[in-house]
């Protein structure tokens, strides 16, 4: 065997027996109380095990609400299906992303008559999105293949995320809501015990992805986050009061949620709810943001 030979067939096993590895790793942890699961998912993302009995920041008190918070409101609200029609009794259907189809398996190709650009999208995750924006993108057997794969996997197992496990999985089609077929500015709201503290804003999602957060006076905040910081001016939305607002009204069941806003060409539309931000493993900088939205939740 010539060594490069040896060399590639060495880098295979060892590429496959970290695989099994990682498989292996997995299955144990799986096997393992959840309390314990958790803990160890926490180490391995942030260096120290979280404090359950007496947790402080605000990573730790999400891996407390993987563990005991069993609000069924969560897993509607997590449901991006079924969320809409508790959001459109909230805060009115106008707010409301409006769906154009939902089911496990798409109907019949002459059946699929969506209006261009649109979105389809699976219920039960985050960041499985394909965006449609011509006739040229419509690659059926890719995104039929596409849709599979989301469809079998459970989101949220690996890191415990409650709301997510029962959510009967389906995919959706939305309208895409643009004004430039570009994605627009996302405004994701801290809401603690029912008041709007803290705005993350997103910026160039596809192609530079950043982030910038205010408080709810719209004065920029020192935090940063995994994502580059946007150091551009940012004018506050049209309707940021309204958006504040709309955030308190539908948390009011929860100690703590994040509710997302997009403002397009002056209309607000609701996005989402999350209850685990990150997993709870977002490094906040400076760490002692960590602990100030700790104590917010109380």
């Amino acid at each position: 065997m010539r060594i490069q030979d040896r060399e590639a067939h060495t880098s295979e096993g060892n590429s496959d027996v970290t695989s099994i590895a990682k498989a292996v790793y997995k299955r144990a942890v799986r096997a393992l109380p959840l309390k314990m699961a958790i803990g160890l998912r926490h180490f391995r993302m942030t260096g120290r095990f979280p404090s359950f009995s007496h947790p402080k920041d605000f990573n730790e008190k999400i891996q407390v609400s993987k563990l005991y918070d069993r609000n069924p409101l969560m897993t509607v609200c997590s449901d991006k299906v079924l969320v809409k029609n508790y959001v459109a009794g909230l805060i009115g259907t106008k707010h409301v992303i409006p769906t154009l189809w939902s089911g496990v398996e798409f109907t019949a190709r002459e059946a699929r008559t969506w209006p261009i650009p649109f979105v389809i999208k699976a219920n039960h995750a985050s960041g499985t999105n394909h965006f449609v924006r011509s006739q040229e993108e419509l690659d059926w057997a890719e995104i039929k293949t596409l849709c599979k794969d989301w469809l079998a996997k459970s989101f949220g197992r690996s890191s415990y995320e409650w709301a997510y496990q029962n959510i009967k999985r389906q995919l959706l089609v939305e309208p895409f809501i643009s004004c430039d077929r570009t994605l627009p500015l996302d405004y994701k709201i801290f809401v603690f015990n029912g008041v709007s503290h803290l705005i993350q804003v997103h910026t160039g999602r596809e192609n530079n992805h950043e982030t910038c957060y205010f408080d709810r006076t719209w004065t920029k905040s020192d935090i940063t986050s995994k994502y580059p910081v946007f150091e551009g001016a940012l004018a506050a939305p049209r309707n940021l009061e309204q958006m504040l607002h709309f955030a308190e009204i539908l948390s009011g069941d929860f100690p703590f949620v994040r509710c997302d806003f997009y403002e397009v060409e002056g209309h607000l539309y609701f996005g989402e709810m999350t209850f685990y931000p990150d997993s709870g493993f977002g490094p906040f900088r400076p760490c002692e943001w960590n602990r100030k939205l700790g104590d917010l939740w109380g």
